[in-house]
């Protein structure tokens, strides 16, 4: 293993370095006494006698000078250094090729760090922990956060926010994470791709620079776990049915319905697809709504295709009803909003129940009910492409004359109309919505028809100036 000079000042800690260390990096692999005829290695420490019973240990630009007058003590205990690290990294990788678990990976490398760790994938799921549980009793909030595998949205909000988190050229850096104070965490990548992050608890806010090295040396050692590891893709894996379907793959062998089956999926069950869309400024990822939807839902499939979000959930398996509720409180929290498809059978049919649902959390206003279906929504897009082709061409004359009406008037016969044709002509129903009395709007009525020449017993021109009213009120909308 590659060790830096912080991690060799602390193994020489007896010696009472005096450090002067500028660079660090963690490169160190091999010691050698100093000679002026050596040819010098960056990766190598060199040391050298002082006068006044002192070694000089140096590598590059780092300098520790040790009280000692045995260079060949310090030599000897450099080599033990390496010695130790080379051997815990080899054995290490010896379990990892012998097929060890993220459990018992998780424990050897927070024996070498001495602190608790958490293993948490890009959705913000806690994969793992393992540490002393002094530790993990330590910090307030983090025995709930454990039993609930998974941070509270706002800590989630705040953390997706920072830019650092999944950079692949940091070094492991300190962030404030409620529950557990000040939190040492490594940026997890398997080659280009972000894999999540290792967070390293300790007894106090503080972390050495030591320390910070032996946790980055852990990260990558679990980097390279899940580079070799099958099980990573495990909650992928049942997406993946899917997945091939929707590219096209499943339909060349038929074989989709067989595979569904293996997960108490059948052919006769009520599917539903759900696509989800983040309101506002939401920094909440994918990957972690992903995740929430699949802890909350263990019966439904989650996945990510084409930049959608989508749940497909099965009402064998689920009911509708609790399903739904459970589906609003979530989307409540984390501020967004679903279009949901028509009910369907035959799972060939998935594409097209997806671009169903994701025009329609296009098309829902924010503001409105969490969940839409296209029913909800069909009126108002079915206006909006005739918006987009007539434009103002299309409201009626009567509106025109009646919005000038009210402008030089102060009145409000628009909105009189609005109402009186909202309730299907019955005056009885409008006055008492208008919060009038039924005389009141007969006369308003009668003006109305008078100032527009229009028949408003005729049922077209009813259903015309209400079409006009719809488009003009999503049009200012």
């Amino acid at each position: 293993m590659r060790i830096s000079m912080e991690m060799l000042h602390d193994w020489l800690k007896r010696y009472e370095p005096e450090p002067d260390i500028r660079v660090n990096k963690r490169h160190l692999q091999n010691v050698r006494l100093f000679s002026e005829n050596l040819r010098f290695s960056p990766t190598t420490v060199y040391l050298m006698p002082m006068e006044f019973d002192k070694v000089v240990c140096s590598n590059e630009n780092d300098i520790l000078v040790l009280h000692s007058d045995d260079i060949n003590e310090v030599f000897n205990d450099i080599l033990d250094a390496f010695e130790f690290y080379n051997t815990w990294e080899s054995d290490v990788y010896r379990e990892i090729e012998a097929g060890c678990s993220e459990k018992e990976l998780l424990e050897k490398v927070a024996d070498l760090t001495g602190f608790f760790l958490i293993l948490a994938d890009t959705g913000f799921y806690m994969r793992e922990t393992a540490g002393p549980s002094e530790l993990r009793n330590a910090h307030r909030g983090l025995t709930d956060m454990i039993e609930q595998r998974m941070l509270p949205y706002s800590v989630l909000e705040e953390i997706s926010s920072q830019p650092y988190v999944r950079r692949h050229d940091v070094p492991p850096y300190l962030t404030g994470v409620p529950g557990l104070g000040t939190a040492c965490v490594t940026n997890l990548f398997v080659g280009p791709d972000h894999a999540g992050w290792l967070i390293a608890c300790g007894p106090t806010a503080e972390f050495s620079q030591m320390e910070k090295d032996r946790i980055d040396c852990a990260g990558r050692i679990i980097e390279y776990w899940l580079s070799r590891n099958q099980s990573i893709r495990e909650h992928s894996q049942k997406a993946g049915i899917l997945l091939d379907l929707l590219n096209g793959e499943e339909e060349k062998s038929g074989k989709t319905e067989d595979r569904l089956s293996t997960f108490g999926w059948m052919e006769q069950d009520d599917k539903q697809v759900y696509v989800l869309r983040q309101n506002g400024s939401a920094q909440l990822s994918p990957e972690a709504l992903q995740r929430r939807l699949e802890l909350h839902f263990p019966d439904a499939f989650v996945l990510q295709h084409e930049g959608e979000l989508i749940l497909l959930v099965n009402y064998a398996l689920n009911g509708s009803e609790e399903l739904r509720l459970s589906l609003e409180e979530i989307l409540k929290d984390c501020r967004c909003r679903a279009g949901v498809s028509h009910v369907f059978r035959d799972i060939r049919e998935l594409g097209e129940h997806i671009r169903t649902a994701a025009l329609t959390a296009d098309l829902m206003h924010k503001e409105a009910d969490r969940i839409c279906s296209f029913q909800d929504i069909l009126l108002p897009y079915t206006l909006s492409l005739l918006w987009e082709q007539g434009g103002e061409k299309l409201i009626h004359p009567a509106i025109r004359i009646l919005e000038e009406y009210d402008r030089a008037h102060e009145a409000d016969l628009v909105w009189t109309l609005r109402v009186f044709l909202q309730e299907n002509g019955s005056y009885t129903a409008a006055a008492r919505a208008l919060f009038i009395h039924r005389s009141t709007l007969i006369y308003r009525m009668e003006r109305i028809a008078e100032l527009t020449q229009t028949d408003l017993t005729d049922p077209d021109e009813r259903f015309l100036l209400q079409m006009t009213l719809y488009m003009r009120e999503r049009k200012d909308s």
